[in-house]
């Protein structure tokens, strides 16, 4: 037996009653790809599993290579104090705002972090209005290449001061409670996109990484599954590169039923894991990179994701992150020694693109941003409470450089002494991220305008200049649009939604889950136009009638086709 269980103690007697008792609540819950049925909770270890289809079988193929790799700055990055004020009246009303919290040149940064750069927003040198402070000396060179770039005034009307529900608006792109778009993340929209087949097919590679964030909306799809392989820490992963088990079976005992049963299902999920030989082949493909920042903990994750993408694992979107942000007290050094972790990790990264022999830093690009900025005026203990608007930081080959958007007006704030906040009313201009989103969508990612549009469910305003070289966007009429809901009003009757770009004959087929024809739900010659053909599935009167069970939907136009899973009960 575990050592843990040989213990006489009632204490370790109980703690093993709890833990088997434990165990048997934890079960397989099926998000259909990556395990034969998906997340676990095994030894309080998170491992949530993300499912799409073979990439290879993808309808709405990406045109181009580039990879996006977000980092959250978790906790409500103080926006001020990463990008100072330097001159002018901003620097000014700052000082009045911040007496003790201010930076400082020549204390706090000095004239080489000052910076100067195109404002692609109003057309004109931006020179010596900001500076970065010192610590965050590192992305310097990035700048003075315009290899990064700077959007001024980002946020969403109507702000929420809580982390976890700004971080929720962020993560799905809208703030209203009463968006169905609340529940799914603009990623998890993004990849259901680029993986129409993804819940009946699995994929050889992940279609996104995450580490860190297992409750982390952004990635789930409109069917509500997941579709990045979540890491919750880099142990997790660097045990399953050295032991090739995603759940190790070393330290579990084997001598009571409960064991036993651990034993069992952790090795039939390692069996099941499909992505083991995609992220052991990548991983090995590339050697360590031994430029990263020791004892940081954003560089620990930028080093796993740095080698994949060197090894050509072929995933496109990574997320990761670095907490502490939330600096109500204690923010001076605080506050300073995150923006060196986070710039001097990401720093290293574009280092080991830059590496790269075959010139993958052209296809990376970085964003950094926070759930929220923090409050302009500076609080009791010196530091700064939950805010709004605040700055986001891209970096890579791909982008124009410079600044975007006009920085935070802080001159109506500065003249009213009880007044912690900006109001949007009150700025020149504010930029709302899901402008940003969409650009990347668009300009990066080379989704379609309309797409990306569908994918918000109204349009934000592109950002000019963002991305320098601009992707090409495919052909609408090759896009074919392709899901199900429930009837509002009729009982077991499903409403199978599709979209025609062009002139075309269609079948939608129901099929079981090896792919086996069972019947034709709709056919026939449709014109460039939206459908919707409602299928009663439980009356037996109905050619269609099937029994309840999982099946599933095939959309077949012309050589393409689209397949959803579905469950009828």
């Amino acid at each position: 037996m575990n050592s843990k269980h040989d213990s006489s103690t009632s204490n370790s007697n109980q703690a093993h009653k709890r833990d088997h008792m434990d165990w048997n609540r934890r079960q397989f819950l099926s998000l259909g790809g990556m395990f034969a049925a998906g997340s676990l909770l095994l030894q309080n270890m998170p491992v949530k599993s993300m499912a799409s289809p073979l990439l290879n079988d993808l309808i709405n193929n990406p045109v181009n290579d580039n990879i996006l790799v977000l980092v959250r700055l978790f906790g409500g990055n103080d926006g001020l104090n990463t990008i100072i004020p330097h001159s002018g009246q901003r620097r000014l009303d700052y000082e009045t705002l911040r007496p003790n919290l201010k930076r400082t040149l020549g204390t706090d940064y000095t004239a080489n972090q000052v910076l100067s750069g195109f404002n692609h927003t109003t057309s004109s040198m931006s020179s010596g209005e900001f500076a970065m402070p010192s610590v965050m000396d590192a992305v310097m060179p990035l700048w003075n290449d315009d290899r990064m770039s700077i959007i001024h005034n980002v946020g969403y009307d109507v702000p929420n001061l809580s982390h976890f529900l700004s971080t929720d608006f962020w993560s799905s792109g809208t703030n209203d409670f009463s968006n169905p778009l609340l529940t799914t993340g603009w990623m998890g929209r993004y990849l259901d996109y680029t993986m129409p087949c993804y819940e009946v097919r699995p994929p050889e590679v992940p279609p996104a990484i995450l580490i860190g964030s297992s409750s982390d909306l952004t990635f789930i799809n409109p069917q509500g599954s997941h579709m990045a392989l979540n890491f919750s820490n880099v142990n997790e992963f660097n045990t399953l590169i050295n032991s090739q088990e995603l759940f190790p079976l070393s330290g579990i005992g084997q001598g009571c039923p409960a064991d036993m049963e651990q034993r069992y299902v952790r090795r039939v999920a390692n069996n099941g894991f499909i992505y083991n030989d995609a992220l052991q082949t990548a991983y090995n493909n590339a050697s360590a990179f031994n430029g990263y920042p020791s004892g940081n903990r954003l560089a620990r994750q930028f080093e796993v994701i740095g080698r994949l993408i060197r090894g050509r694992l072929g995933t496109r979107i990574y997320m990761v992150e670095i907490s502490g942000f939330d600096t109500h007290s204690g923010q001076l050094n605080a506050h300073e020694g995150l923006l060196k972790e986070a710039t001097d990790a990401i720093k290293a990264f574009q280092d080991e693109m830059d590496s790269d022999q075959n010139g993958i830093n052209q296809n990376v690009l970085t964003v950094a941003f926070s759930e929220f900025g923090r409050t302009v005026r500076q609080n009791g203990s010196i530091s700064t409470d939950h805010g709004n608007l605040g700055p986001v930081m891209l970096f890579g080959n791909g982008l124009s450089g410079g600044f975007h958007g006009q920085g935070m007006d802080l001159t109506q704030v500065a003249a009213q002494p009880f007044e912690t906040r900006v109001k949007l009313s009150d700025q020149t201009q504010w930029i709302d991220f899901r402008d940003m989103y969409a650009t990347l969508l668009e300009e990066w990612l080379c989704v379609h305008p309309e797409i990306v549009d569908c994918m918000f469910r109204e349009h934000f305003t592109r950002i000019d200049n963002l991305i320098d070289n601009l992707c090409t966007v495919g052909s609408l009429d090759n896009t074919i649009l392709f899901g199900y809901n429930s009837h509002p009003t009729q009982q077991n009757t499903i409403q199978v939604k599709y979209a025609v770009r062009q002139q075309c004959e269609v079948h939608i087929k129901v099929l079981d889950t090896n792919g086996n024809f069972i019947k034709t739900i709709d056919q026939g010659l449709k014109k460039r136009d939206a459908y919707t053909a409602d299928w009663d599935w439980s009356d037996p009167f109905n050619p269609t009638h099937v029994l309840p069970g999982e099946y599933i939907l095939q959309f077949q136009m012309g050589n393409t086709i689209k397949e959803r899973k579905i469950v009828l009960q």
